[in-house]
């Protein structure tokens, strides 16, 4: 709570920067005012003075993105991650998770249930049924390099909570055995 509150206030205080951010994460070109954004092959680069330009690279038909600190026109390879390591990247996990209900769940051949009694305390002092199912639950933590440079950092907290918003706002739908997936930003590495 306390990290969203922070980055909502760096947002609010850096609002040029945010706007054009914005149009990088759009994949829209931007060439006026002091912040830039080119289209570079595969990539979207920003432009921002005294600084190394900013590679994304996003892939439109998965939730893959990619972020590079480069010099103006060095191109790293969007698929080659061992030659060209990402300064900002999505980590894909995914867990089980147990979910009590006191409802039968439907049976379906691929998920776990198990049945528990329990006696509860109820003014009836009849036990009741509590059914333990087990679902899978996709976690997408988006993290970023140390940079000993403030502005870097900035700009990566900047780009990862858009980041964390776009991936949000793509989840339209989840099937039935699983939990809605989880976006998180993760603590620099």
């Amino acid at each position: 709570m306390i990290y969203q509150e922070r980055t909502q206030d760096i947002i609010a205080e850096y609002t040029s920067l945010s706007l054009t951010i914005s149009r990088l994460m759009e994949g829209k070109e931007k060439s006026w005012g002091c912040f830039q954004v080119k289209k570079e092959e595969d990539f979207y680069s920003l432009y921002i003075p005294a600084l190394p330009s900013f590679k994304l690279y996003q892939n439109p038909k998965s939730i893959i993105y990619r972020g590079y600190w480069r010099k103006s026109h060095d191109l790293p390879k969007p698929t080659d991650t061992r030659s060209f390591p990402p300064d900002l990247w999505i980590k894909k996990k995914q867990k089980k998770v147990s979910i009590s209900n006191k409802k039968e769940p439907k049976r379906s051949k691929t998920s776990e249930n198990n049945l528990i009694y329990q006696f509860q305390s109820t003014e009836e002092k009849k036990p009741q049924r509590i059914y333990n199912t087990i679902k899978k639950q996709r976690i997408y933590e988006i993290v970023y390099r140390y940079h000993p440079a403030v502005e870097v950092r900035v700009i990566n907290q900047l780009v990862a909570s858009f980041i964390k918003e776009q991936i949000t706002a793509s989840i339209v739908a989840v099937p039935e055995e699983e939990i809605f997936p989880l976006v998180i930003i993760g603590n620099p590495e």
